[in-house]
């Protein structure tokens, strides 16, 4: 069935640095949440019904981190949502909230600060089914740098594939002024030389970078009579892979490619990737790329750069498509 047509009046971001030391958490989001409410024209006390957020307490260093949530984007007093979740998770969220009639304004708030984390590995660790694959003590680095041969070994992709991905990515990044990180040279800074395990190199992987993003989403009803230009969200869906590292199938990615078809059949898209104008990719690590694209469309795609934690990931991209629609009336777009 085909939902009430949802889609996106304001965005507002602040950071996409290396590191926000003058800025705590809290300003960071504020910040954000500000320009998302100047451009959608919205009063956050007085038009929006409901707020959703995407973070985690592991991450902020406190215990039932929502309760810092709601002041700083203006969700004191009102319905607040937390989604432990990436924030395309987040993304679905809001749009359901909207198309069952919940609210007609729904706000999303995604926050990194990663700069403040003392041990990332640490908590990233915890994310690790804790019976057979945590006790072995070693890193997501070092899972990712198992999948990464293995995956060279069955497709027949190599490191140069790789250096190709990065070297695009870097040279887009540079032409960004969104990004944080980018570069004329596909190696980058010479910090990102050495490997972290083979056959996984520091090139291959993005780094952190602090940001905040907030949306503003409303019914195409409300933008209606409110008279505001829209970004329809015509299809959003999300899936996850086993909880543990088995070695299995590394060439045919299930939950990528399910997800896809999902959020493509809500979209009417036919042409399945054809039907896009644009493809953004939001990767933490190099082969992923080809992992997740044909190869005759990684030409097309580049991988994220630089690196949020993970209940951001993929809010950057948002601020890219947001752009480049409204700039280009008509255009698809579409992330992964």
């Amino acid at each position: 069935m085909k939902w009430p047509a949802v889609g996106i009046v304001g965005v507002g971001a602040a950071g996409f640095r290396r590191a926000v030391p003058e800025l705590s958490t809290r300003e960071l989001m504020f910040q954000a949440a500000s320009r998302a409410y100047e451009d959608a024209g919205v009063d956050p006390r007085k038009d929006v019904g409901s707020f959703v957020t995407t973070s985690e307490d592991l991450w902020e260093g406190w215990s039932i981190t929502d309760e810092m949530v709601p002041d700083q984007i203006g969700g004191a007093g009102r319905p607040v949502c937390t989604i432990p979740g990436d924030a395309i998770t987040g993304l679905g969220n809001a749009v359901m909230q909207v198309a069952s009639g919940a609210a007609q304004v729904v706000v999303l708030e995604a926050h990194s600060k990663a700069a403040d984390v003392v041990d990332v590995e640490a908590v990233e660790s915890l994310a690790q089914e804790p019976s057979l694959v945590r006790p072995l003590g070693m890193s997501s680095d070092t899972l990712a740098a198992l999948e990464m041969g293995l995956f060279f070994t069955k497709s027949g992709l190599g490191i140069e594939d790789c250096d190709s991905v990065i070297g695009r990515s870097r040279k887009a990044g540079a032409k960004n002024p969104r990004a944080s990180f980018g570069s004329r040279s596909a190696r980058g800074d010479a910090g990102d030389t050495g490997m972290i395990s083979s056959p996984l190199r520091r090139v291959d992987k993005a780094p952190h970078a602090d940001a905040a993003v907030v949306m503003v989403l409303a019914s195409s009803e409300w933008a209606r009579k409110k008279q505001k230009e829209i970004v329809t969200v015509d299809g959003v869906s999300w899936n996850s892979s086993l909880p543990w590292f088995d070695g299995g199938e590394t060439t045919a990615v299930g939950y990528a490619r399910d997800s896809f078809e999902r959020a493509a059949k809500q979209a009417g898209l036919r042409r399945g990737l054809d039907s896009l104008d644009l493809l953004e990719v939001d990767d933490t690590y190099s082969f992923k790329l080809l992992q997740h694209l044909p190869q005759d469309d990684t030409k097309q795609g580049s991988f994220v750069i630089e690196r949020l934690l993970p209940h951001q990931t993929g809010q950057r991209i948002f601020i890219v498509l947001i752009g480049i629609r409204l700039n280009n009336a008509g255009k698809s777009v579409g992330f992964i």
